[in-house]
């Protein structure tokens, strides 16, 4: 299969800043970089051991100090912070909007101040809400319904106002379902492998028929180095995603079949989870396109390899500083 094409060039010896740095994505993004000769450094709210780049700082983005980021320099900045998950991002929506919204705005007018030529935003599929067309295209309207797509949503139309009145060039990145090794096991890829290792029933949510396109974090990775690489100056909008789509029931057949486990799949209802009702999207169908036609963006991975990887990590676990 044809590789991402990713100007490797664009990112040597460039000072970067990303934000969120010690996260599952942000991990695998500054490992990446380094990689390509970026000088990186890392902001988050918990510290990364081992971290691969110049430096690590620990702070909170919604209480920003400019000058840190003045002394840092960043031509390039990867702004990835955020409330991780949406369930999480559903019980207290006063703190996702301050976090998701108000940390955007405190690094946009940091990096405005130190000089930044590009700022790229980690946004999220949830933006879209629940779809009637499919795929879901860059041109899907916005319809979020959780607090966490609804965030999401407005730091995306904050970036686009506040790098052009800046004349920082923008960049924005939906994921679809991102998984891969090292990632939270309260997501769905990682924490359907970790039962099966261990036997243990894999639970569905409602019917197990909701569809999803998933994303392995590498095809991830390229896919937004090579958005950020594009030669237009414009403000840039790109679904990243994988080429498969599965209904979960699906997944969890397959990947206790592949695993050789004897987990049993269990139907649960979402009421007896104590979800909030305005979480559960039925079905996220992605086109990556778009990022096809304009970038040469090919997702590399299928799905039952991506899991066979995520599982063979967790059999060995195998030390990745930063990445969590």
């Amino acid at each position: 299969m044809q590789a991402t094409s990713i100007d490797l060039e664009h990112f040597r010896g460039r000072r970067i800043l990303v934000t969120g740095a010690a996260g599952f994505i942000g991990g695998h993004l500054v490992h990446r970089l380094v990689a390509l000769g970026a000088a990186v450094v890392g902001l988050d709210r918990v510290s990364a051991a081992g971290f691969p780049g110049e430096r690590h700082l620990v702070g909170d983005v919604t209480a920003l100090d400019p000058s840190i980021v003045r002394e840092i320099q960043p031509e390039l900045v990867f702004h990835l912070a955020s409330v991780v998950g949406v369930t999480e991002a559903a019980a207290d929506p006063d703190n996702t909007t301050a976090a998701i919204v108000g940390g955007t705005r405190e690094v946009l007018d940091a990096a405005a101040r130190a000089g930044c030529q590009h700022f790229v935003y980690l946004s999220s599929s949830e933006v879209y809400g629940e779809t009637v067309a499919f795929p879901i295209t860059e041109s899907t309207p916005h319809a979020p319904l959780s607090a966490y797509g609804k965030a999401k949503s407005a730091a995306e139309r904050l970036v686009q106002e506040q790098t052009e009145a800046h004349g920082m060039r923008a960049t924005i990145i939906r994921p679809f379902n991102v998984y891969g090794p090292r990632q939270r096991l309260d997501f769905v890829i990682p924490r359907f492998v970790s039962l099966a290792l261990r036997d243990k029933a894999i639970t569905l949510v409602g019917d197990g028929q909701q569809l999803r396109t998933f994303t392995y974090i590498t095809d991830f990775v390229a896919g937004t180095l090579a958005a950020v690489a594009e030669k237009g100056h414009g403000p840039a909008i790109y679904n990243i995603s994988g080429a498969d789509t599965w209904n979960l029931e699906a997944v969890a057949v397959g990947l206790v079949r592949a695993l050789g486990s004897r987990s049993k799949i269990v139907i649960v209802d979402p009421a007896d989870l104590h979800r909030p009702p305005d979480i559960e999207i039925k079905h996220r169908i992605a086109s990556h396109s778009l990022a096809g036609r304009r970038l040469g963006y090919v997702p590399e991975v299928p799905l039952m390899e991506g899991i066979a990887k995520v599982a063979a990590t967790m059999r060995q676990p195998v030390e990745l500083a930063g990445v969590s």
